[in-house]
């Protein structure tokens, strides 16, 4: 017990030593120190990272109303094309009737009657007809042109949206690419700081080794000292019951053989 003890404590003086006081233990310290550097980096990046995750997603939820305005944008200019198509037809008809009617009215006399619409009527009674009628078609063509004016606004409104989402969209796809990039060079970095988490640069893997080598050494040096010591002891138990004619045993016979 109080061996494992002793080797103990020479371990762990050794170990301690190395750290505070060489090369290698400081190069190990280095990349302990660097190694939780590295950690540190990596969540500040993964929580940079997650931001940017984030601030995309909101950036494609604009993108999403963006898309929500051209559509309906799109739609009411449609709507609005349609109206404009219609008016501009019933005005047309409605001009080319009046243009009839007026003929009509020319050619009867001042008591003379006509028909207005399958009903029998006088001159004069046309006319307040037809000036009604011409008073409507303008009013109706006043609003055709306002119609037209807010198509033309419209269909501008409508191209600005579409410009706006397309860049606004080829911004979020640049954007999903780069952080996509991103986030796969992080993972690789992230894979090759583990690599090195267990297997330290060569050189200092070397060092490394070279230190441990060195430490074992010692210790070896200090068992092999030990068992001398505890060797010699056993030897002074032995030689203390012999005699010394057995002690010089070896040297008289070597001098008897000469003789």
């Amino acid at each position: 017990m109080k061996r494992k003890l002793f080797w103990m404590l020479v371990i762990g003086f050794g170990v301690a030593y190395a750290a505070n006081h060489t090369r290698i233990g400081k190069n190990v310290v280095t990349v302990v120190g660097r190694t939780v550097d590295s950690v540190n980096d990596s969540f500040g990046t993964d929580v940079e990272l997650d931001t940017l995750k984030r601030e995309l997603g909101n950036l494609k939820k604009e993108q999403g109303r963006l898309q929500g305005v051209y559509a309906t944008r799109k739609v009411d200019t449609e709507l609005l094309s349609k109206q404009v198509v219609r008016q501009r037809d019933e005005l047309e008809k409605a001009e080319q009737a009046l243009v009839k009617k007026g003929e009509e009215l020319k050619k009867g006399g001042e008591n003379a009657k006509v028909s207005w619409n399958g009903v029998s009527i006088s001159i004069n009674q046309g006319k307040e007809r037809l000036q009604n009628e011409v008073d409507t078609f303008q009013a109706k063509k006043l609003l055709l042109q306002a119609a037209e004016k807010r198509l033309i606004t419209s269909e501008k409104d409508r191209d600005d949206a579409f410009d706006q989402l397309n860049l606004f969209k080829g911004e979020v796809n640049r954007m999903t690419v780069d952080l996509d990039l991103m986030q796969s060079e992080l993972q690789s970095l992230k894979r090759e700081q583990m690599r090195q988490r267990k297997f330290p640069p060569n050189s200092e893997l070397s060092d490394f080794k070279e230190a441990a080598d060195s430490l074992s050494r010692k210790i070896a040096i200090k068992r092999e000292e030990l068992n001398l010591a505890t060797g010699e002891k056993n030897d002074t138990s032995a030689v203390s019951g012999k005699s010394i004619d057995e002690i010089l045993k070896p040297i008289t016979e070597s001098t008897t053989m000469n003789d």
